[in-house]
């Protein structure tokens, strides 16, 4: 009879939270800075129209759409920079991190 070794895997998580607000306008713009030691981050559009989530430059026709209301997570360890464009006006996003 085999010997049966279970494994345990231990996940570290982040020990600092940090909340914050960005405003998004019609031209795209970085809103979240990269961060080596950042572990997740939640983006909830708090405005009255859409804003686009993405990479430098991002566009109406990419990155991801989100509705008023609507949350966006980026988990297993988002280091990059994240940007934002509104549809119009100026919308605001709440900034929710976790990092080390």
């Amino acid at each position: 009879m085999g010997v049966v070794v279970n494994t345990v895997k231990t996940v570290e998580r982040g020990t600092t939270i940090t909340s914050t607000s960005a405003s998004a306008t019609t031209t795209s713009a970085q809103i979240v800075a990269a961060s080596a030691t950042r572990r997740c981050v939640v983006l909830t559009n708090l405005g009255t129209d859409y804003v686009f989530i993405g990479a430098s430059g991002v566009t109406d026709n990419q990155g991801i759409r989100l509705a008023p209301g609507q949350a966006l997570t980026i988990d297993r360890s988002p280091t990059a920079a994240i940007h934002a464009k509104a549809a119009t006006g100026t919308q605001t996003i709440a900034i929710f991190s976790e990092s080390d």
